[in-house]
């Protein structure tokens, strides 16, 4: 169901402002040529630098990194690894999604 006016402050389905502050955190994390996009080297890269880090951990498992980089070599921008992420929100859930990443 679509978020509500008080429930928009804070949570859409499947996502709380938390869990897309971690998401938002970690790709910015990733895209180490601040470029809006991951690459295969990056993503190789943050396996080993920020492996052990678990919100690290659950964004990628969440996003399904390793599914995504085993079938392609293409970049991932922020707008698809967020689909990826939460493929349960709505696209209003989603337009806000990134209006907050902004």
């Amino acid at each position: 169901r679509p978020c509500s006016r008080t429930e928009d402050i804070e949570r859409c389905k499947g996502c709380t402002k938390g869990d897309l502050w971690t998401l938002f955190d970690t790709f910015q994390a990733i895209d180490r040529g601040a470029v809006g996009a991951v690459n295969r080297p990056d993503y190789v890269w943050a396996l080993t630098a920020l492996g052990p880090n678990v919100d690290f951990q659950k964004s990628v498992n969440r996003a399904r990194l390793s599914e995504y980089f085993r079938e392609t070599s293409k970049d991932l921008e922020f707008e698809e690894f967020l689909r990826r992420a939460v493929p349960t929100a709505s696209a209003a859930d989603f337009s806000r999604m990134l209006r907050r990443g902004d």
